[in-house]
């Protein structure tokens, strides 16, 4: 009679409902959970606790992150201590899909807009992926006078798909955001990857000359250099291997300068030639903090850069963004030339 009972139970839909998903359990094993299964907490009043769990803890690093990518600052106004960013990649593995996912959920209307912008996310890192294949399958057979050029060819490829693909199309502030958190892990990858290799290239004296290894291959190791955001002492090391180059044009005066700003932003220095970007207040661009106003369009032009107001304008369309009025307006972020 039990086992009948039983049986009748589960035909009437009394049978008990599983336990819902723990989310950070799931993401701190390694096993992210589904975007359907952060919507259901998301959108269910009895599963919000569980939703607001996961969206912290995919926005907070643990004490062992932040001493990696942190430096601590002395306590403000309030008295609680503050941190600055030293490295970008804090959030890149244990936290990137999750805080992708999360972001989405928390900042979507309903579930259907949450939908439209995971789909927009997805379809953007899809796109990546095939760009980057064709793109080293071009490179693959494009002359390069020497082995590194070619090799160089090939990385920068990758390099190039995933940054174009962010910016393929105009999105709003949340779905931009969404694709940036879905593609972090991959860049700091592909970063990561290309920075160990091209310190090799370093250490073996076998940086590329333009009269050996030709223009491109000179332009495509400072790209990788430039995008070392992760080792800000090697992208030094790079800016001071480069400055004789220059004057010998075995380098461009431009790479310098680029190079250079990315360093002064990365040690909190104004930088020198204002090519560095970030949002202000208002969404729109603005350069970062410069030694002067007055004499930036001078200083780039030995370098070899276009003027100021050109040059954001390039920007604005690279990244969908207007510029502020101000063009040197305080900078929230970075947001730099591909």
């Amino acid at each position: 009679m039990r086992m009948i009972a039983f049986l009748l139970l589960i035909l009437l839909g009394g049978a008990a409902a599983a336990p819902a998903p723990d989310l950070v359990a799931a993401a701190k094993a390694g096993q992210p959970p589904s975007f359907a299964a952060v919507l259901d907490a998301r959108f269910d009043p009895a599963g919000r606790a569980r939703f607001d769990a996961f969206r912290d803890w995919a926005a907070t690093l643990d004490p062992v992150e932040r001493a990696q990518y942190y430096d601590q600052l002395p306590p403000g106004p309030s008295g609680k201590p503050r941190w600055r960013e030293r490295v970008a990649f804090g959030h890149a593995d244990r936290h990137g899909l999750s805080r992708a996912m999360s972001f989405v959920a928390d900042h979507a209307g309903d579930r259907a807009a949450a939908q439209a912008i995971w789909a927009e996310a997805q379809r953007a890192y899809a796109a990546a992926e095939t760009t980057a294949a064709n793109n080293v399958a071009k490179a693959q057979v494009a002359p390069r006078p020497t082995a590194i050029g070619r090799a160089l060819a090939l990385r920068v490829a990758t390099d190039q798909a995933w940054r174009a693909a962010q910016f393929d199309r105009p999105h709003d502030a949340v779905t931009g955001e969404a694709i940036t958190w879905r593609f972090w892990s991959r860049l700091c990858h592909v970063d990561d990857d290309d920075t160990t290799w091209l310190k090799g290239i370093v250490a073996r004296g076998e940086w590329p000359l333009v009269s050996r290894d030709g223009a491109a291959a000179a332009n495509d190791a400072w790209l990788l250099a430039q995008h070392a955001d992760q080792d800000p002492a090697f992208q030094k090391q790079v800016l001071a291997l480069i400055e004789p180059l220059v004057a010998k044009r075995e380098a461009q005066g431009k790479h310098y300068a680029l190079l250079f700003d990315r360093v002064a932003i990365a040690e909190h220095r104004p930088q020198r030639y204002g090519t560095q970007f970030g949002t202000g207040k208002d969404g729109c661009l603005a350069v970062d903090t410069v030694e002067d106003h007055e004499g930036i369009d001078a200083r780039r032009a030995v370098m070899g850069l276009d003027t100021l107001a050109a040059y954001g304008k390039r920007l604005s369309d690279v990244y969908h963004q207007k510029v502020c009025d101000d063009i040197f307006a305080t900078a929230e972020r970075s947001s730099t030339e591909r």
